[in-house]
């Protein structure tokens, strides 16, 4: 039994690796290109058009539902519109460019065009509520400094622009964002085989019977409490399908597990206030339904089973592809733990620990790395999976854990 979920694992690591790692290279030429500048320019007035502007920057976006928390306090900060804050909210950890080539690979090309789409309009959909029903809460953003350097940097994609080349295109792209992804992209892989191997294929058939609206509902259950990246819940969806599941309700999944997850909403609640989380959840619920119904109306089923070959006769690139993947992510790790190790001996240098919970992703580091050196310009030294901070000088601690806390993480304040 362990042998055939390793197999389905490789199965489906080959099957996604080639496209996942051209994915990679993707994001990481593509975040060489945006600066906090770029967004902050186009995102910081109202209307319609900041609305649409932020749900497409948001698309093709490789940053989770927890890395986008800082980004949107910062853009929230620094004069956007709260309708645009929204939309860049809900449509950026949907997708990504290395979650749209792989869904094109693994599902199809009509589901790898129309997830993004729906991401898109989604997001909109979610700036206009934002608009209609919580325009008394807008900013006068003519009021508002803002700060050319991002105001801490909170909202870097990748480097500061003073970093551009493909060194730094392809330290982000093969190194920080496997980081982020890493955990959830095996833990993925891993559920993938095991409901392949286990799962019966009449299952869902027998548990929900005929009734795709029930189908619908189960997945929004499962999908918007979970943490889940957009890659990472690609294996899962295809080995849903191939259960019983229908394609529309396996999208939402696919929409609603990485738009948003339990931390995430607590933040929002704290940071945006509880109208605008209301406004949040409520359209991802009624977006991904909507989407799912579609989907299933229109283009009904999907051939996965034509990506899914046998281990024997898959070709010698899927093999590559799939070793060099599951290197990646492993190396990837393997950095990330190599520098907690590295955190111990800086320890004894730092003048000042924090203790942050929250912080999922490289992206969290550089939000806070960030605002530490545009607020009080000094230096930190960051442990992603400790949550340590390990600051080089002392400073008031209650305006440093405040300035943190604005960004929507929580300071263990022991």
């Amino acid at each position: 039994m362990i042998i055939d979920i390793l197999k389905e694992f490789w199965l489906m690591t080959a099957e996604m690796g080639y496209s996942l790692l051209i994915g990679f290279l993707i994001a990481g030429i593509f975040s060489i290109f945006i600066s906090p500048e770029f967004i902050q320019r186009h995102l910081g007035k109202k209307g319609v058009a900041s609305v649409i502007k932020a749900a497409l920057m948001g698309v093709p976006l490789p940053v989770c539902s927890c890395g986008v928390i800082p980004v949107s306090a910062s853009l929230r900060k620094n004069g956007a519109s709260k309708s645009a804050t929204v939309s860049f909210l809900i449509s950026t950890p949907q997708t990504g460019v290395d979650s749209i080539v792989v869904t094109y690979s693994l599902m199809g090309v009509v589901l790898g065009i129309f997830r993004p789409i729906a991401a898109l309009l989604t997001g909109i959909f979610g700036g206009f509520l934002e608009a209609l029903f919580d325009s008394g809460e807008e900013v006068d953003n003519e009021n508002i400094e803002i700060e050319h350097n991002c105001s801490g940097g909170t909202c870097k994609i990748a480097d500061n622009k003073q970093k551009k080349g493909i060194k730094e295109a392809l330290k982000y792209g093969f190194i920080e964002l496997p980081q982020d992804i890493s955990s959830a992209l095996l833990i993925g892989l891993l559920v993938s085989g095991i409901i392949s191997i286990l799962v019966p294929d009449d299952f869902f058939a027998s548990f929900l019977g005929d009734n795709v609206l029930l189908q619908y509902v189960v997945m929004l259950v499962i999908g918007i409490p979970i943490y889940v990246c957009s890659t990472g819940s690609i294996p899962v969806a295809v080995a849903l399908i191939m259960k019983g599941i229908s394609p529309g309700a396996a999208l939402i999944f696919l929409m609603s597990g990485p738009a948003t997850n339990a931390a995430t909403i607590s933040t929002i609640w704290k940071i945006m206030g509880k109208k605008t989380l209301i406004i949040y959840l409520t359209t991802i619920g009624i977006s991904s339904l909507v989407a799912g119904y579609i989907f299933d109306a229109f283009f009904g089923v999907i051939d996965i089973s034509a990506s899914h070959d046998h281990i024997m006769d898959l070709p010698l690139y899927k093999h590559i592809s799939a070793g060099l993947l599951i290197f990646i992510l492993f190396f990837s790790i393997y950095k990330k733990y190599q520098k907690s190790s590295q955190i111990t001996e800086k320890e004894k240098e730092a003048q000042m620990e924090l203790i942050v919970k929250d912080m999922t992703c490289n992206h969290c580091v550089k939000a806070i790395k960030g605002m530490l050196e545009q607020k009080f310009d000094v230096k930190a030294d960051i442990d992603l999976s400790t949550g340590k901070v390990l600051i080089e000088k002392e400073l008031n601690r209650d305006e440093v854990i405040k300035e943190i806390e604005e960004l929507g993480y929580t300071v263990d304040h022991s």
